[in-house]
């Protein structure tokens, strides 16, 4: 089980945090992203990745996850479109 860019350790008992909550949830995703498979083999935190309470998470597949996960990141991301600039042919007063 990989903690992949992780910021904050797990606690010492996610094993069985893990395994409560794929059982809670039926191993289904609850996340039915587009593409899900269906059977959730990860858990996701819902909201604040520090909040380890049964809770605060929800089984998800493994394409779900990487969606979420991808999405929560881009938008902290600052917006990084490049400024308009004129087209180097015209001229200029």
């Amino acid at each position: 089980m990989s903690q992949g860019r992780r910021r904050s350790p797990l606690p010492r008992n996610w094993p069985r945090i893990r395994r409560q909550t794929l059982k809670r949830d039926a191993w289904q995703c609850q996340l039915r992203e587009p593409g899900c498979t269906g059977v959730a083999e990860e858990v996701d935190h819902i909201d604040g990745h520090d909040d380890h309470q049964l809770a605060n998470l929800q089984s998800a597949c493994s394409t779900c996850h990487a969606r979420k996960t991808g999405r929560e990141a881009r938008a902290t991301q600052p917006n990084r479109q490049r400024p308009a600039s004129s087209h180097p042919g015209l001229l200029h007063p």
